[in-house]
């Protein structure tokens, strides 16, 4: 019999429901992934192709630079096609920016500034003679023991072997040189927002007040120019070649300190590629063309040192003179021009008598 003051007996409870897990998210396959990133910067690249090309050319000669190119040229030019970079071109519009990424405006300094020159009529894009002097600079003397050249060699990765062999051969055979020199790699008169060349040339002459000097540079400058309100002077154009003389004037003017020394500027040898071998040769009109209106300067033409029947070629007389990349000149194409370059300096300064 059941007892009614019994206290009534506790209800079964109930077990508690698990916690509800958020299902484990699914693994994306390593190749999808890949896919997904490639796309990404794929259209990156549509909308920012002009960037891409421009940051990738004013790289230095080298393989990171060469792949880059190889990508990029493409894709912009399909953008251009596509107009998939007029969305980021709108942008920068709205903003204020220019169309394209501008140069640093180093040629623009107002105590540089020169009128924008245009190609003399019948001019050939084909270089001329071997060395060019300009109106006459300071008289030349014969360099002795006591008082020897003192001499500047400067400029791109073009020099970088012939700089050392130049003052090697002084010293072999005794001229009266006491030379010193620079390299700047990746650069030229191209691209000023990399490199301002000619707040540099102000330093150098500076510092070091040479009686001459000698410059070679251009192999990183087959590219267009942007000036710095954001239009584009396409490479090998009349155009380019004309604002390539005003920039080299400005900075043979620079060298010379207006007539005070003298400056030996060397050409480009003709190129591998037929589109950098116009851009050369356009280039090396335009240098001769500008050291013919600055006293002091002498255009140095190699052109058909390297060109043998007038087309490129790896071998001169047999040697090996060219580096991989068609454009430079290996150690024996370098003797070759170091030799060139010091009998004019000889025949100038008299360093071997």
């Amino acid at each position: 019999m059941t007892d009614p003051h019994a206290a009534p007996a506790a209800s079964p409870v109930a077990p508690a429901a698990p916690p509800l897990l958020e299902p484990a998210p699914r693994p994306v396959p390593a190749g999808k992934a890949l896919v997904v990133i490639l796309v990404a910067l794929l259209l990156g690249g549509l909308f920012n192709s002009g960037r891409f090309v421009h940051s990738a050319e004013g790289m230095p000669f080298g393989w990171r630079r060469t792949v880059l190119l190889t990508f990029a040229r493409p894709l912009d030019a399909t953008a251009r096609f596509l107009h998939t970079d007029r969305p980021r071109r709108g942008l920068d519009h709205a903003l204020g920016r220019t169309d394209e990424p501008s140069n640093g405006g180093a040629f623009e300094d107002p105590d540089t500034v020169l009128p924008t020159v245009s190609p003399s009529p019948g001019a050939s894009a084909s270089p001329g003679a071997s060395a060019s002097p300009s109106s006459a600079g300071p008289e030349f003397r014969d360099a002795t023991a006591a008082a020897p050249l003192k001499l500047f060699v400067t400029g791109d990765s073009l020099i970088e072997f012939m700089a050392p062999k130049l003052f090697a051969e002084a010293s072999r055979v005794h001229a009266a040189v006491d030379g010193t020199s620079e390299v700047k790699y990746g650069t030229g008169l191209v691209r000023d927002d990399f490199f301002d060349w000619p707040a540099h040339a102000r330093q150098a002459m500076a510092a070091r007040d040479p009686e001459a000097v000698v410059m070679m540079m251009g192999g990183n400058d087959g590219q267009g120019i942007t000036l710095p309100g954001g239009k584009i002077l396409h490479d090998g154009t009349p155009e380019w070649g004309a604002e390539y003389q005003r920039r080299a004037t400005i900075m043979m003017r620079l060298l010379t300190g207006d007539g005070q020394r003298h400056v030996y500027w060397v050409g480009m040898p003709i190129a591998r590629s037929a589109r950098l071998a116009h851009d050369y040769e356009v280039l090396d009109t335009a240098l001769k063309a500008a050291a013919a209106t600055v006293p002091g300067v002498t255009y140095i033409d190699i052109w058909a040192d390297f060109a043998p029947g007038g087309h490129y070629s790896d071998f001169v007389d047999g040697q090996l003179v060219r580096a991989r990349d068609g454009i430079h000149l290996n150690r024996e194409g370098s003797t070759r021009l170091m030799r060139k370059v010091f009998g004019i300096l000889d025949a100038d300064w008299r360093l071997t008598r």
